[in-house]
């Protein structure tokens, strides 16, 4: 059984769609991976470091799936013994109680963006020694789960922002303030995961407070609606018991690696093909994706790394196979990538036309106009509403 198997068997009960159960298992063994593994070579690194952005309205399961990469993330407590004085020091220059308790940094789970700068910068800094060359290699790795994505960009959005582009691609950070000094991130390696509705992320598109240059480095995964329903998640049997174990186990071994992967000749020949056929490359045509296709090939490496080391056998060369399986992780994700980006527009009649949809998709046995009246007259008049009807019907969506 593959890891990815058993991650699907202990979440088996959790009432999340296919696509954020997989992700979540992504998004643990890219923050376990840190910045200590890079792609194709030390001077141009590509680092597997993930934007991962859950959009679905709410009770489809967004937040149960991440709170499994929390799980996992916060069981394994950092070995290395401080002093009570130490550790209070610590915690008071994090900003957080359980800064240094964990193997994996993590950031509080609310925050600003000046104690997330703060908490990366002020945080003692690993070292991971005995390199091959002699070399003492040092980094500013941590993770940050944010059940609610917009809220981050309430404060310091502009600074914010210009911060997350800069570290996506592990580029050293560097600013200066008024009242800290200066601030600087040496080596820094952020994993972005966050959930939001449409509802709330509409209301930072109209606003203009993010741009399409953030959101093309985000892998963004829209849902509707979930499988199925329950009433509770029962405990893990035996056999799940297990699968959790031996994951928990892998994900800790990730922390010794220290290495450079590389493509094997059969990838770097099957990427090339796909990469100059553009209808391959691009499976959604809107346009509010321009800015995410420039960037397909990068996202493409950091996925294919991802899944690499997500299994064992990571000591060989990144396959072909292996390659083609990132491509297509991400085509269905890029298949409804645009549904929630285009809810920032000028027609703000158009979240309304979504509900008018999703109404209808609830009441298959079909439903009158007065019925569409009574249930949106507080959102819009009986003349946007026809409009609304007219639209879709020629949008061939009713």
């Amino acid at each position: 059984m593959t890891n990815i198997d058993k991650w699907r068997l202990y979440n088996r009960d959790i009432f999340s769609p296919a696509q954020y159960v997989d992700w979540s298992w992504y998004m643990t063994v890219a923050a376990a991976l840190e910045r200590r593994v890079m792609l194709d070579n030390e001077t141009n690194p590509i680092f597997p470091n993930l934007y991962v952005l859950f959009v679905a309205p709410a009770g489809v399961g967004k937040g149960m799936a991440m709170d499994r990469v929390g799980e996992f993330l916060r069981h394994w407590r950092n070995p290395r013994k401080k002093s009570a004085v130490q550790v209070t020091i610590d915690q008071i220059m994090s900003g957080h109680p359980d800064a240094v308790e964990y193997l994996f940094h993590l950031a509080p789970d609310s925050t600003t963006f000046e104690s997330l700068i703060r908490e990366m910068s002020s945080a003692p800094v690993p070292k991971i020694e005995n390199l091959p060359d002699g070399r003492t290699y040092v980094h500013s790795s941590m993770t940050f789960i944010l059940d609610e994505f917009t809220s981050i960009f309430k404060l310091h959005a502009d600074d914010l922002i210009t911060f997350l582009l800069t570290v996506w691609s592990g580029k050293n950070y560097s600013r200066r303030t008024k009242g800290r000094g200066h601030d600087w991130l040496q080596n820094p390696c952020l994993n972005l995961f966050s959930c939001t509705t449409p509802s709330e992320f509409a209301k930072v598109l109209r606003k203009e407070i993010i741009g399409s240059g953030i959101l093309a480095r985000h892998v963004i995964i829209y849902e509707q609606v979930n499988p199925r329903r329950g009433i509770k998640v029962p405990a893990p049997d035996p056999e799940q018991v297990q699968a959790r174990d031996e994951l928990l186990n892998y994900v800790r071994s990730l922390k010794q690696l220290c290495t450079v992967a590389k493509y094997s000749p059969e990838a770097e020949e099957y990427l090339a093909k796909w990469y100059d056929d553009p209808v391959r490359v691009r499976v959604n045509t809107s346009h509010k994706l321009d800015e995410y296709y420039v960037r397909k090939l990068t996202h493409v490496s950091k996925m294919a790394t991802v899944l690499h080391f997500s299994e064992p056998g990571h000591e060989k060369p990144i396959s072909a196979e292996t390659v083609e399986r990132a491509i297509k992780v991400l085509d269905t994700a890029e298949r409804n990538m645009h549904i929630p980006l285009i809810s920032g527009g000028r027609n703000e009649l158009q979240i309304h036309a979504r509900h008018v949809v999703a109404y209808l998709q609830q009441h298959p046995q079909g439903a009158t106009y007065q019925d569409l009246l009574v249930q949106f007259i507080t959102d819009v008049t009986h003349e946007e509403l026809v409009c609304i009807l007219t639209s879709l019907r020629e949008q061939r969506q009713i």
